[in-house]
């Protein structure tokens, strides 16, 4: 009887639909600063200010931050890779 309702209840669990995020900020960034695209490179801020110069990587100016769109980091990192 019991192995019937530990079945059961994996079953229930599995028809569940995904849980949302939690918060806001655990949602995917849409815009990275120079210092935080070098973080997810694995680079120096000066390294990605020169693809930038080069014209490799796209950014847009907010405020006073130089950032640099997710979309831009993944398309980088498929040029490099490919």
């Amino acid at each position: 009887m019991a192995a019937t309702r530990t079945r059961q209840a994996k079953a229930a669990r599995k028809r569940q639909p995904p849980t949302p995020p939690a918060h806001p900020s655990m949602l995917p960034k849409l815009l990275y600063t120079k210092a935080e695209a070098a973080t997810v490179l694995f680079c120096t801020v000066r390294t990605i200010e020169r693809h930038i110069e080069r014209g490799a990587l796209r950014s847009l100016k907010v405020g006073r931050y130089r950032c640099i769109p997710r979309s831009e980091l993944e398309a980088f990192i498929a040029a490099q890779v490919a």
